[in-house]
């Protein structure tokens, strides 16, 4: 008997020791399908470079491109970005004893 199940709904693998704690907690596990050792070992490890666990359009998990960026997290990450270049130069400046006018 296999150890999980996966979940196209949640993405995600639940113990089959566990399901019936789930289902009583109210999540809905439905589609629920039995894996094999061999897709559990692949996707519950660490995904491939620019990869994302997706679940596929068989009810089973598959590797997608991780998306760009949005162009709102763009300009988050930009943001981020400059306030840490300003704090930092902030910090360097505020280490010095400039001369001051006399």
């Amino acid at each position: 008997m296999n150890e999980y199940v996966y979940s196209a709904r949640h993405n995600a693998f639940f113990p089959v020791d566990m399901i019936d704690k789930y289902k009583s907690e109210g999540w809905d596990l439905s589609d629920a399908k039995e894996v094999n050792q061999n897709i559990i070992s692949e996707f519950m490890a660490e995904p491939p470079q620019g990869k994302i666990r997706i679940a596929g359009d068989d009810g089973l998990p598959a590797w997608a491109d991780i998306p760009p960026p949005t162009h709102e997290e763009l300009i988050e990450i930009t943001e981020s970005e400059r306030q840490l270049l300003i704090n930092q130069a902030n910090e360097y400046m505020n280490s010095k004893q400039w001369p001051g006018k006399a």
